[in-house]
C-alpha cells in the first residue's frame, strides 16, 4: 500500500469502541477511519458525528460494498 493509510470501516460503536478502540485507531498513522455502520442509520450518525468521521452506513453490507474500505473492524 505504500505510503496510503489503512481505510477502515467500523461495524458496532457501542461505548468501549467509542472510548478506546476507534480513538486508538485514529491516533495510528497508518489507519484512516472512513465510517462506521450501528444498530440504526440515527445512531450510526450520531457516532460517526461524535467521533469527527466522515460516513455513517446504513449497516454493514453499505460498508462491505464501499470501493474506499480496504479493512472492517468487527465490534459487535
Amino acid at each position: 500500500m505504500g505510503t496510503e493509510p489503512l481505510r477502515i470501516a467500523v461495524i458496532g460503536a457501542g461505548g468501549n469502541t467509542r472510548q478506546q478502540h476507534i480513538p486508538g485507531l485514529i491516533k495510528q498513522d497508518c489507519v484512516s477511519i472512513v465510517g462506521v455502520a450501528n444498530r440504526t442509520i440515527e445512531s450510526s450518525r450520531e457516532a460517526a458525528k461524535e467521533l469527527g468521521l466522515p460516513k455513517a452506513y446504513v449497516d454493514w453490507k453499505e460498508i462491505i460494498a464501499d470501493k474506499e474500505v480496504d479493512a472492517v473492524c468487527i465490534r459487535t
